[in-house]
């Protein structure tokens, strides 16, 4: 993560009206996006590990994301970090930071958890991955896949990345997931994957 000097609290914006909004896909890679703020709600459970939490994230514009909390006192236990940051819990990401990572994939980053505000949930609804896929909402689906992922999906999880990555025509991309996987099902899938 970065360092936590590198982003300070933002003492001079107390007053959230004072940032100007922005959208995930206003967000340039590697920048820190300076008297801005991205307002978001949580539309997975989070993973914590190391003072760090990930969860999936929806801005207003409905575009799913990545958001990574660093040294974030919810960050040391999944069970508080559940507890605090249920589905459909509001964010407001102040000075956003996007970063990708070795494997190319995408998050919006927050260094100092004074930086972040946390509001009540404003959805009970869970998102489900097969209801995203069914609906087309394949990045949503790529995204919501990952966070699962990273805290131990199973094979179901797998197949419907590749899903969801054949849906945005990353089909090679696709193939190489299920190859991974090892299993009879997988290796067919993606020798069709292969072949589109």
């Amino acid at each position: 993560p970065p360092e936590f000097t590198e982003f300070p609290p933002l003492r001079e914006h107390r007053v959230l009206g004072e940032l100007s909004p922005i959208l995930e896909s206003e967000l340039s890679i590697g920048a820190v996006h300076r008297g801005r703020a991205l307002t978001a709600t949580t539309i997975s459970r989070p993973a914590a590990r190391d003072s760090t939490i990930t969860v999936i994230a929806e801005d207003e514009s409905g575009a799913a994301f990545r958001a990574v909390l660093h040294y974030h006192p919810f960050g040391g236990s999944i069970a508080i970090a559940e507890r605090r940051l249920p589905c459909g819990t509001g964010l407001c990401i102040k000075e956003p930071y996007l970063q990708e990572s070795a494997q190319a994939n995408l998050a919006v980053c927050c260094a100092h958890p004074d930086n972040v505000t946390v509001g009540a949930p404003t959805r009970t609804e869970s998102v489900d991955l097969k209801q995203l896929l069914e609906e087309k909402r394949f990045s949503e689906t790529l995204a919501l896949a990952d966070s699962k992922l990273e805290s131990g999906g199973d094979d179901a999880v797998h197949l419907m990345r590749a899903d969801a990555m054949a849906g945005l025509g990353q089909f090679r991309e696709a193939a190489r997931s299920l190859l991974s996987l090892r299993t009879a099902d997988s290796a067919e899938r993606a020798k069709q994957m292969m072949q589109w």
